[in-house]
């Protein structure tokens, strides 16, 4: 007997999305490919081998929208073979539309499982091009272990559904969230890199001391100080990639959803002594308003940033969440309270232990983490 219990949305990420998804009901016909089509390999890479098996991707849309669903594998997930991105480029042109469902198979983001590049595997980056190449509307499933990169191929996609590996029940929960029976609300607890010289990145990191406001360039260029002068070259002196635009290609905390929500500015206190701090805390305000057409999620972040601190501290840190969800129209009240815990750190030297430091730190709100807006909260020894 199969399980009731369906995967939670929270667990799968809408990446990105103009509009493909969820399947309309007028599209007479659906073309799915990608080796994650027919794939039971749903379970991840922590389960024995006499688990319940899961079904497959192919079945249950199939079954969802009878009639209408064409299956081909189009790629494999470790052997090449163009004449299969041909057959399904010829294919894609006879439907409405087309899901491509890829991904990186459990024995591969396992233990004993490293990469030293973590792009798609076999010819699934190949065939997501012939797709493309071919004009006709398309989304990306995206199931896998780990976080991959997508440089090559993310620009061309309309819609990415990136879900992991969802255990028993997985293929269902997806067809649910193509359909927009559910609503995704997943937020990436992970950094996504543009590219696997990248890594490590994450966001808590510490600041460079000459964060750059422009990608770099690959065009030599000489700078003579000595005739421009030191502050022309701001932009040229900082931390960045020559190869590569600013920072990762999905931040932390970054989700979409079939609806739009807009948060307003957080509202806190000006100023607080530690004392108060300890004692009732620092209360951070915003207003969050359902602002599409369908029922859905938010998962409103807070982060901190210490400006200046006796030890270098992150350029922000993740103290608090909260998911709301709201109907078309709707607005709520969050609220915070950020305690002592949130802006204290470690220090060995004069004594060890947490301390809470007095200075100004910027409290941000929002959606995502790019989005949130900040406003200062300064911490006073006393009023």
């Amino acid at each position: 007997m199969r399980s009731p219990v369906m995967p939670n949305p929270q667990n799968s990420r809408l990446l990105n999305d103009d509009q493909i998804l969820p399947i309309s009901p007028d599209v007479a016909s659906v073309l799915l490919v990608g080796p994650y089509a027919e794939s039971t390999d749903h379970l991840g890479a922590w389960t024995q081998s006499f688990s319940a098996p899961a079904r497959t991707l192919a079945a249950c849309l199939s079954e969802a929208l009878p009639g209408r669903v064409s299956v081909l594998p189009g790629a494999d997930f470790f052997d090449p073979d163009a004449s299969r991105q041909t057959v399904a480029a010829a294919a894609a042109r006879d439907h409405d539309l087309v899901i491509v469902a890829v991904g990186e198979p459990s024995s591969l983001s396992g233990e004993a499982s490293s990469r030293s590049d973590i792009r798609l595997t076999g010819d699934q980056e190949a065939l997501i091009a012939a797709i493309a190449d071919t004009g006709v509307p398309f989304a990306v499933v995206l199931v896998n272990g780990r976080p991959l990169v997508m440089s090559d191929w993310i620009d061309r996609v309309g819609s990415v559904l990136q879900t992991g590996h969802l255990g028993t029940e997985g293929p269902e929960a997806i067809v649910d969230l193509l359909l927009g029976r559910v609503n995704a609300g997943g937020k990436l607890p992970v950094s996504i890199p543009r590219s696997s010289g990248q890594i490590p990145i994450y966001y808590n990191h510490e600041n460079t001391g000459r964060p750059a406001s422009v990608r770099g360039s690959l065009v030599h260029e000489e700078i003579d100080v000595a005739v421009v002068g030191p502050g022309n070259t701001d932009d040229y002196f900082t931390s960045k990639y020559l190869d590569l635009d600013l920072g990762p290609q999905f931040s932390f905390g970054h989700g979409l959803s079939y609806t739009t929500f807009e948060i307003s500015p957080p509202s806190a206190p000006a100023t607080v002594s530690i004392a108060e701090l300890a004692s009732s805390g620092v209360p951070v305000r915003v207003d969050v308003t359902n602002t599409g057409d369908v029922e859905g999620d938010e998962v409103v972040q807070l982060y901190v940033r210490d400006l200046v601190a006796s030890v270098a501290q992150p350029v922000r840190r993740l103290r608090a969440f909260r998911r709301v969800t709201l109907s078309p129209g709707e607005t709520a009240a969050v609220e915070f309270v950020l305690g002592s815990d949130d802006v204290a750190f470690w220090v060995d030297y004069p004594t060890r232990g947490m301390v809470v430091e007095p200075g100004d730190f910027d409290i941000f709100v929002g959606g995502t983490l790019d989005s949130a807006v900040a406003t200062r909260v300064t911490v006073a020894k006393q009023h």
